[in-house]
């Protein structure tokens, strides 16, 4: 049996959340892997709030996992309408912004905060601060995926 990996990517609707998400699904299977992607939004029409949730392995897999292995918040906005969604245990790992505060509840999971220097990181490489492309690098560095799979 293979073991599969759950991410979730959350944060300010605008923030580029699911263009995240898809990406690095579309960058997966384009490695080879397999896996689903669940959209959540907040019922606004804009500025709301948004979650990509995805499933990713070498094999089919149709049933997300009971909580998540790895949680990136863009930002903290608004991740309270999506707590009950994204599961977290001792066993996760959260990566987040230095500059925004961790909502209680995270903190009490156990899972473990790393905190990064996101609006710095970003503010060099775009007038905009593209925090979206900055979890997508990131998180194909950790999933090994090469840039070239990462392109839209």
């Amino acid at each position: 049996m293979s073991r599969t990996l759950a991410i979730a990517i959350c944060g300010s609707g605008g923030a580029g959340v699911v263009a995240c998400g898809e990406l690095l699904l579309r960058g997966w299977a384009r490695a080879g892997g397999l896996g689903f992607l669940r959209k959540a939004f907040g019922p606004q029409i804009r500025g709301g709030e948004s979650a990509a949730l995805l499933c990713l392995g070498e094999d089919e897999t149709y049933l997300p996992t009971a909580a998540m292995d790895l949680l990136v918040a863009l930002d903290w906005n608004q991740f309270a309408r999506f707590e009950d969604e994204i599961a977290l245990g001792p066993q996760s790992t959260v990566l987040c912004p230095d500059d925004d505060e961790v909502p209680a509840s995270v903190q009490a999971s156990g899972a473990t905060v790393v905190a990064l220097p996101m609006t710095a990181a970003v503010a060099g490489a775009h007038p905009e601060g593209r925090r979206n492309m900055f979890a997508l690098g990131l998180l194909g560095q950790l999933l090994g995926l090469e840039a070239e799979a990462l392109a839209g």
